[in-house]
């Protein structure tokens, strides 16, 4: 399998976008964990912090997991909403909470730190016209949020081979080992 394509780190890497028009792209997946580490703070406030990033799943790829890998702030909850598009429809503060595809709130006070909280996208708890998986191949935008105090999150995307091109590989390894 192909290693994984991004590990972003706001410290490192420089701020994310917080124009909903204009995420910052981390690119194109890779099968394993695909990292997002972010601070935020203030969101709801005028200029205050919140982050807009978007990638790409390629094609015999989808996204398994969101797996909460840290969370570090006084708040233990946050806001995370997701988008099937390369831009975020609307800022979910000010706009209509189901023009995008699902919002949850996350955190040490929701999920916890290693559980997934990708279902809770899926089937919005948080606002959100909701989205039927799997999540394959295309352009997904994020937007998270922390309307409270300053916050550290670590999203791993947990990216693996799409079930048909898993078969595939298995029929390809079938043929090699029986010509031998």
């Amino acid at each position: 399998p192909a290693l994984a394509q991004f590990d972003y780190d706001e410290a490192v890497s420089g701020d994310l976008s917080t124009d909903i028009a204009n995420p910052t792209d981390l690119g194109p997946t890779g099968v394993g964990i695909n990292s997002v580490r972010l601070d935020i703070v203030d969101s709801a406030l005028p200029g205050g912090d919140f982050d807009v990033f978007t990638f790409q799943i390629q094609d015999g790829q989808e996204l398994a997991e969101i797996i909460l890998a840290d969370y570090v702030g006084l708040d233990g909850l946050s806001f995370i909403a997701f988008d099937d598009a390369a831009t975020f429809p609307v800022n979910p503060n000010t706009g209509d909470p189901f023009a995008f595809a699902g919002g949850a709130l996350f955190g040490t006070d929701a999920q916890g730190i290693g559980n997934d909280i990708l279902a809770d996208l899926l089937v919005p708890t948080a606002g959100g016209s909701g989205f039927v998986g799997p999540v394959g191949p295309g352009d997904y935008t994020f937007f998270v949020q922390q309307t409270g105090t300053f916050t550290e999150v670590q999203l791993d995307f947990v990216v693996i081979p799409a079930p048909a091109s898993a078969g595939l590989l298995l029929v390809a390894g079938l043929a090699a080992r029986r010509r031998r």
